[in-house]
């Protein structure tokens, strides 16, 4: 069993604590209207946002640098084997 280094995470974690705090607040202000778009507008929005699993765009390009990290997220969270 590898063991992990977690020297010094908690005290990383409490100073990007209040721009992560920032980054819910953003995600929770697009979320009326997500909630209101068909399924084909939000892959749209994800599309511009984010691009694609095989064709992913950078901060840069993005149409939505909140969504775009989001989503860069969830697609390494989706490479996790987790079980609940």
């Amino acid at each position: 069993m590898s063991i992990l280094n977690l020297t010094n995470q908690r005290t990383q974690i409490v100073e990007a604590l209040p721009t992560f705090q920032g980054f819910e607040t953003a995600m929770e202000q697009r979320r009326t209207i997500w909630n209101k778009l068909s399924r084909e507008k939000q892959k749209q929005w994800i599309k511009a946002a984010a691009g694609t699993k095989a064709n992913p765009k950078t901060l840069q390009e993005s149409k939505d640098p909140v969504l775009w990290i989001a989503i860069r997220m969830k697609r390494l969270f989706d490479t996790f084997e987790m079980e609940d």
